[in-house]
């Protein structure tokens, strides 16, 4: 007796949205007559996490790895698929003849999350779902995961294995807020500043410990948010002091690399820890270029334009918000400058935290705060954009940790 699930789109890397409908079969190959109670089919969400901790080494005992793991079901729809609505009841079991049976099945995704919990001030209902997610810290035992899985289950009489079932993971990715949505949480640009300096004992005459001579400026739309798989919108630029840059010009830009980082934080039973990930955008060296300075005034220099322009944003898995796991991320750039007058190069480091979006949008739909009575309307998630100092648009007091 063998039980298939085949699920349409699957082999061609299908991902899922809110709403969207499930199709396929469970296929049921009976190599003799069998006697089974039902067939059901099972779509459930679930928020996964765990960790390893070593107590202190002094205490008896405490030199085994303890785990801690914490389990949230974000919904769960069932349905009986054999036998149909209305078939008369047969205690001992419906006989089907040796052979292949198909049963035929449609399961949505819900628009909304149901994570009940023992404390009610913790209970999670109805709120965005998160995306597909598996990450492990890379230095200890802890891990994160969002999966949604389809199970198909056979229930037979039978002394052993009573129950035979198969399953299916699905990868799912939530929508978007709308444009007008992020339109109205900013305008413009949002800037990260990180200033150079040099020391005193290189400017004769001086008092000060170190003097400011330049500005590396970032520059990204407001709010700083990327989508995936699109081009990178940074504008990378250096100001320049010209009151108190005569003595070291002239200024160059020697290497230059963008980086973007992920950080993930979980709550596992009592426990909280949290790592971090980067993947390298942009990476060069030896570039020589020499920043232009007027001495009269502040001059706005924009670093490699063309080539910061032409980053493409790599797959990753987009910023979320769940009771239990934080996924965020943020940009990081690393520039080192080489003065005249110096022999060793001077570094700076500047850091935007940005929210990392899929791409994944609902178009002619606006996203509202609360859904709308029909349900047609897609939430913005709680607390999105929250580690970037935007004000979050749909929080009320009195309401839950997010999704």
């Amino acid at each position: 007796m063998g039980i298939f699930l085949d699920i349409q789109g699957i082999e061609c890397g299908k991902v899922f949205t809110p709403k969207e409908a499930v199709r396929g079969v469970v296929r049921l190959e009976l190599d003799r007559p069998t006697a089974i109670f039902d067939v059901t089919l099972l779509l459930e969400g679930l928020v996964q996490t765990s960790l390893i901790e070593k107590g202190p080494a002094f205490i008896l005992g405490n030199d085994v790895p303890k785990v801690a793991d914490e389990r949230h079901q974000l919904f769960k729809d069932s349905r009986v698929l054999f036998p149909r609505p209305n078939t008369p009841f047969i205690a001992r079991g419906y006989t089907l003849p040796k052979g292949q049976y198909v049963f035929p099945f449609e399961v949505n995704f819900p628009l909304w999350a149901d994570c009940p919990t023992s404390q009610h001030a913790t209970r999670h209902q109805e709120t965005a779902l998160p995306p597909s997610f598996d990450a492990h810290a890379a230095t200890n035992g802890a891990h994160a995961k969002v999966a949604y899985t389809l199970q198909a289950e056979v229930t037979r009489r039978s002394r052993l294995r009573k129950v035979i079932s198969t399953q299916q993971n699905l990868n799912f990715v939530a929508f978007d807020p709308a444009a007008a949505l992020l339109s109205s949480l900013g305008t413009g640009c949002c800037t990260g500043q990180k200033v150079l300096y040099t020391s005193s004992h290189n400017s004769p005459g001086c008092s000060l410990t170190q003097l400011p001579i330049m500005l590396l400026e970032a520059k990204l739309p407001s709010p700083p948010v990327l989508f995936l798989r699109e081009k990178l919108p940074l504008q990378l630029c250096v100001r320049t002091l010209p009151t108190r840059i005569h003595h070291i010009l002239p200024i160059k830009v020697q290497n230059l690399a963008i980086s973007l980082r992920s950080m993930t934080s979980i709550t596992a039973d009592v426990h909280h820890t949290s790592w971090s990930s980067c993947r390298k955008l942009l990476d060069l060296h030896g570039l020589d270029e020499i920043i232009n300075c007027d001495r009269e005034r502040d001059v706005l220099s924009e670093i490699k334009p063309g080539v910061i322009r032409g980053v493409t944003i790599p797959q990753i898995s987009p910023s979320f918000t769940t009771c239990t796991v934080e996924h965020k991320h943020s940009l990081e750039v690393d520039a080192a400058f080489s003065l005249s007058e110096l022999p060793k190069l001077l570094l700076v480091k500047l850091v935007i935290n940005v929210e990392m979006l899929s791409g994944n949008d609902l178009e002619g739909e606006l996203y509202t705060e609360d859904g709308g009575a029909d349900g047609n309307n897609i939430p913005l998630r709680r607390g999105c954009l929250a580690h970037l100092s935007v004000p979050n648009s749909v929080g009320r007091e009195g309401y839950p940790p997010p999704y």
